[in-house]
């Protein structure tokens, strides 16, 4: 994984707080149910319980009202095809959910729309694009590499597609297959 400083030097601004977890949250509740994986990219409804090791951090430019939130997110599987199975239900997810409104405790509901801008069989990479939100977008890329599945996310107002690509290249060199 990126560090803060690191991550901070290709966004171009300061990320400073940080959250972590060692297993994925549980999956969230989607409206329509089919589209749990799209709202919920980095949670059980894609990763599951089957991990042999699992790490997820995200930092922002805020403790409060963030401007930019970057997350990554780092899973590995006993074999490459378990790590495959998982990529596919990522796949597979985003294909079947153009838009849903997603209900997280915390947060409360949102609606999304999904577009996912390509896919192949080691790389995936979409935009979660906020409705009413002013612009808000998470721009994601997710790849498998061996027996690891790694998701990048930079949610922020614009296109952080390029920096999601850069920041996921950056995190998939320092898996080792």
């Amino acid at each position: 994984m990126l560090t803060a400083e690191e991550t901070s030097v290709v966004l171009g601004t300061s990320l400073l707080a940080e959250t972590s977890a060692s297993e994925p949250p549980s999956a969230l509740t989607a409206e329509p149910p089919a589209c749990s994986v799209a709202v919920g990219p980095a949670t059980q409804a894609v990763y599951g319980t089957a991990w042999t090791a699992f790490r997820s951090v995200a930092y922002q430019d805020s403790a409060d009202v963030a401007d930019h939130t970057v997350t990554q997110t780092v899973a590995r599987y006993p074999e490459p095809s378990d790590a495959a199975a998982v990529f596919r239900v990522l796949t597979d997810g985003l294909a079947n959910c153009p838009a849903a409104v997603r209900t997280d405790p915390l947060r409360g509901e949102s609606t999304w729309a999904y577009e996912v801008a390509a896919s192949g069989p080691e790389s995936l990479a979409w935009s979660a694009i906020q409705d009413a939100g002013d612009g808000w977008a998470c721009h994601r890329q997710a790849r498998v590499k061996g027996t690891t599945v790694l998701q990048v996310s930079v949610c922020q107002a614009g296109d952080g597609a390029p920096l999601a690509a850069q920041l996921a290249d950056r995190v998939a060199s320092r898996v080792e297959p």
